[in-house]
C-alpha cells in the first residue's frame, strides 16, 4: 500500500480555509429593511386638484386614478418631495397590490404591497454609486412580511455568490444553500447569518466537509476528498483536520491509519483488502514495517516483523486459523522463511526445518 496516490496531492486544506471563505460574506444585512414607505400626511394642503392629478404643498406629486377628487385609488404614480417614488396600484390612498418603489441611492423594490407596506412576493435590488464592493448585497427575491424580509427567498452578493433558503428577522436563519461564484457550495443550517448546525460544504474540486458547524467552523465531522486510485475520509475536530484517515481505493481496499507529512501511512494501520485479506500492524512511509499480522481469507496468517512491505525478521506463519498447531516459527527474509525454523505439526510434533530461497531443504525431528 506504499503507492497510495496521496503523494501527488498536497496536504488537505485546513478547515481554517473554510472559515475564511465563509466569513467573507457573513455579517449584518440590515439594509433589507430599506426605508419605510411614508404616505404624506393630508395635513399638507392639496393645492391642485384635477382628474388624475394631485399636487401637494410640500412638492409631492401624484398622477393616476383618483376617487372622490383626492383619494388615490386604482393605478397611479407618486413622487415624494424627498426623492422616493412609487408606481403601481392603490387602494384607499395607500399602495396595495403590485407596484414599484424607488429609493434613490438605496434600491428598487418591485412586487406586492399591502396597506402601504411590502407584503407577499417581491424583488429588492440595491443600487450603488460607483463600483459595487465585493460582498455587498445585490438583490433579494422572495417573501416579504410587514415591510421586511419574510421567511424564505434568494439573496445575491456582488462577486461572491447566491444564498437560497430560510430567513428570520432579515438574516439567514434555518435551512439554506449558499453557492459561491467559484463553484463551492454549502447546504445546511444557519443561525443569525452564520453557519451553525449540521451541514455539508462541497468545494468545487469535490472536497466535502460534513458534520456540525459552529460560527462558520466545522466543529465536528469529516473531510472527504479523492486521490489517485481512491477516496480519503478524515476526521475533523474543533476546526482541525485530524491525522487519522481512511482511504477507500477503487478496488475496494480500505486503509485506516495516520499519514506523515508526505501523505504516506506511518504508525498503526488497519487494512481490509478487497480480496478479503487483512493486515493489522504498523507501517512506515506507506509500507508494512515493524510488527503486524497479515491474515489470508483461508485463515492462514503471519504474525511477526515486517520490513519494506514484506515479512522480515522474527515471526510465526500459521497454516490456518488455529495457532496451536501447523505453524512455522523463526526468521523470515524478503517475504520467505530463511534459515532454521521450527515447524509444529497437526499432532503438535516439532521439527527443525531448514529453508533457503523459500524452499525447505531439510526436515529433522526435534525431540
Amino acid at each position: 500500500m506504499g503507492e497510495t496516490g496521496l503523494r501527488s496531492r498536497k496536504y488537505i486544506r485546513t478547515v481554517c480555509a473554510i472559515v475564511a471563505c465563509i466569513m467573507c460574506f457573513a455579517g449584518s444585512i440590515a439594509l433589507f429593511a430599506g426605508k419605510p414607505i411614508i404616505t404624506p400626511s393630508f395635513a399638507e394642503e392639496i393645492t391642485v386638484v384635477e382628474t388624475g392629478m394631485l399636487d401637494y404643498s410640500d412638492g409631492s406629486h401624484y398622477i393616476g386614478d383618483v376617487r372622490d377628487g383626492e383619494i388615490r385609488n386604482g393605478t397611479g404614480s407618486f413622487s415624494w418631495n424627498t426623492g422616493e417614488s412609487y408606481e403601481g396600484t392603490w387602494v384607499d390612498d395607500v399602495p396595495s397590490g403590485s407596484g414599484k418603489m424607488v429609493w434613490p441611492g438605496l434600491g428598487i423594490y418591485e412586487g406586492e404591497f399591502q396597506n402601504g407596506k411590502r407584503q407577499g412576493h417581491g424583488v429588492f435590488t440595491w443600487t450603488y454609486e460607483g463600483d459595487t464592493a465585493d460582498g455587498k448585497p445585490l438583490y433579494f427575491d422572495g417573501e416579504w412580511i410587514d415591510d421586511h424580509i419574510g421567511t424564505s427567498g434568494i439573496l445575491a452578493f456582488a462577486n461572491l455568490g447566491v444564498y437560497e433558503g430560510d430567513f428570520a428577522k432579515n438574516l439567514r436563519s434555518g435551512i439554506g444553500k449558499f453557492t459561491w461564484e467559484n463553484g463551492d457550495q454549502y447546504y445546511g443550517n444557519w443561525v443569525k447569518d452564520q453557519i451553525n448546525g449540521e451541514g455539508i460544504l462541497t468545494l468545487a474540486d469535490g472536497t466535502l466537509y460534513e458534520g456540525v458547524f459552529s460560527n462558520n467552523v466545522l466543529n465536528k465531522g469529516t473531510a472527504t476528498y479523492s486521490v489517485d486510485g481512491g477516496m480519503v475520509v478524515r476526521d475533523v475536530q474543533y476546526g482541525k483536520i485530524q491525522p487519522t484517515v481512511a482511504v477507500s481505493y477503487k478496488d475496494g481496499t480500505i486503509v485506516t491509519g495516520k499519514l506523515n507529512e508526505k501523505g504516506e501511512f506511518t504508525g498503526n494501520v488497519n487494512i481490509a483488502y478487497s480480496s478479503g485479506d487483512s493486515y493489522v500492524g504498523t507501517m512506515k512511509n506507506g509500507k508494512k514495517s515493524g510488527k503486524g499480522t497479515y491474515t489470508w481469507t483461508n485463515g492462514a496468517h503471519y504474525n511477526g516483523e515486517w520490513a519494506d512491505d514484506k515479512m522480515s525478521g522474527s515471526g510465526k506463519y500459521y497454516f490456518g486459523a488455529d495457532e496451536k498447531t501447523q505453524y512455522l516459527s523463526g526468521k523470515f527474509n524478503d517475504g520467505k522463511p530463511e534459515g532454521t525454523l521450527v515447524y509444529v505439526s497437526e499432532k503438535r510434533l516439532q521439527y527443525n526445518t531448514v529453508w533457503k530461497d523459500g524452499q525447505c531443504t531439510s526436515i529433522t525431528y526435534k525431540k
